[in-house]
C-alpha cells in the first residue's frame, strides 16, 4: 500500500492506533522521547506538533498551548474523539502558519516516512520562534535505511551522520555537533540523542535518534 493511500485508509489507521496503544515498546519509546523534550515545551510555550497522528504522543506531553497538524483525516478524527484540542489538516511541506508563530515545533516519527526532508525542516524552522525537535531512524546497513525498507535520497546526509554517531561512538548516551555540515545551506546547531532501537520482522535493526535544533538569529528560510 502506498504511503498516501495507507494514511488515508480508516481501517488501517484504527489498527495502527490500536497497535501503538497496546505495544509496550511504543509506550516506552514515546515516554523516552517525551522525557527528552518535556523541559523544552514546559511552561506557557506554544507547541506545534507536526504529524500529530491520533493524539497518542500528545497524551505523553500534554503541553499547555498545543496545536496538532496532520495530513491524515482518519488520524485527526481519532484524535478528536479523545481530546478537544486545536487540530488542523495540512502538509509539512507547506505549513499553513505564519513565520515564528510557535515557540516550539515537534515532529516525532514522521520525517522517516517522507521521501525528502529539506523542505519540511525549513518549514518547521520558519514557523518556530526558537526550537525544533524531530526524530529520524537509521540502520547500520545503509542499503536498508529509513522506514518501510526504503532508501530516500533526501535523507542521506542526515542519516549517514546519524549512522556514524550511533554505530561508531562507543557507549553513546549523548552526542553534540556544532554544525550540521551546513545541511543544504541551513547552518544549524544540533544535538543528537540515541533514544531507542528495535528489531523489525525483517530482521533489520533500526535506531531512533532525536535531533534538537536551536534556531539561530540568522534566518535562512526566506
Amino acid at each position: 500500500m502506498k504511503l498516501d493511500k495507507m494514511w488515508s485508509d480508516k481501517e488501517f489507521i484504527e489498527s495502527i492506533d490500536s497497535f501503538w496503544r497496546d505495544s509496550e515498546y511504543e509506550h516506552a519509546h514515546r515516554e523516552n522521547v517525551s522525557n527528552r523534550i518535556r523541559e523544552g515545551i514546559s511552561g506557557n510555550k506554544s507547541v506545534l506538533d507536526v504529524g500529530c497522528g491520533s493524539g497518542f504522543f500528545f497524551e505523553f506531553i500534554n503541553p499547555n498551548k498545543y496545536t496538532g497538524l496532520d495530513y491524515s483525516m482518519p488520524m485527526l478524527s481519532l484524535f478528536r474523539r479523545k481530546h478537544n484540542i486545536p487540530l488542523i489538516r495540512g502538509s509539512v511541506y507547506n505549513l499553513p502558519f505564519r513565520k515564528n508563530m510557535f515557540d516550539v515545533v515537534i515532529c516525532i516519527d514522521v520525517l522517516s516516512h517522507l521521501p525528502s526532508i529539506e523542505t519540511p525542516i525549513r518549514e518547521m524552522i520558519r514557523v518556530s520562534k526558537s526550537s525544533i525537535f524531530f526524530t529520524l531512524w537509521c540502520t547500520k546497513d545503509a542499503t536498508r535505511d529509513i522506514s518501510d525498507e526504503l532508501t530516500f535520497e533526501g535523507h542521506r546526509e542526515l542519516t549517514n551522520k546519524m549512522r556514524y554517531i550511533v554505530y561508531n561512538v562507543d557507549h553513546l548516551t549523548e552526542y553534540y555537533l556544532n554544525e550540521l555540515c551546513n545541511y543544504n545551506n541551513i547552518p544549524l546547531r544540533w544535538a543528537a540523542y540515541l533514544i531507542g532501537s528495535f528489531r523489525t520482522v525483517t530482521g533489520s535493526d533500526y535506531t531512533c535518534s532525536m535531533i534538537s535544533i536551536k534556531k539561530e538569529n540568522n534566518d535562512t528560510t526566506k
